[in-house]
């Protein structure tokens, strides 16, 4: 099937289709005249890196678990985001006890901003995440 049909089947934008291409996590084989064919593997192949995409796993992570060669990667990624809900759950509750106690104190004491600092420059990877979380370490004299 041609990029437009594996886009629709695959629930994808065309664009995300090249984009994984670009990246080598999808080889589809061209026709003749040059124009991608897509079998139902490379859809299956599509839908898996989508559904890794929704659970904000990295390219780079993605190529790993597709690969087969870490098996173990899938259940460490899982890990890693049990410790951080864990972490936003603990900053939800000290914030419902800030707002009826208004104890600044004792908010600071269970607010742990290293991990802020550490889900930021996860959230912003690169140069970017690494200049805000200076300029957030700073702030709060963490660095």
């Amino acid at each position: 099937m041609k990029i437009n049909e594996a886009a629709e089947a695959a629930g994808l934008s065309r664009r995300a289709i090249k984009y994984y291409e670009e990246q080598g996590l999808v080889h589809a084989a061209k026709d003749k005249n040059g124009y991608r064919n897509y079998t139902e593997e490379d859809i299956g192949r599509l839908k898996e890196i989508s559904a890794y995409r929704k659970l904000g796993i990295g390219i780079r992570d993605i190529g790993i678990l597709l690969s087969g060669t870490k098996p173990e990667l899938l259940e460490q990624i899982y890990e890693e985001k049990k410790k951080l809900h864990q972490e936003d759950e603990n900053t939800l509750e000290a914030l419902r006890q800030f707002i009826s106690d208004k104890n600044t104190d004792a908010f600071c004491r269970s607010v742990d901003y290293k991990s802020v600092a550490d889900a930021m420059q996860e959230m912003f990877p690169g140069f970017f995440g690494y200049f805000s979380c200076s300029i957030f370490c700073r702030t709060f004299r963490l660095a």
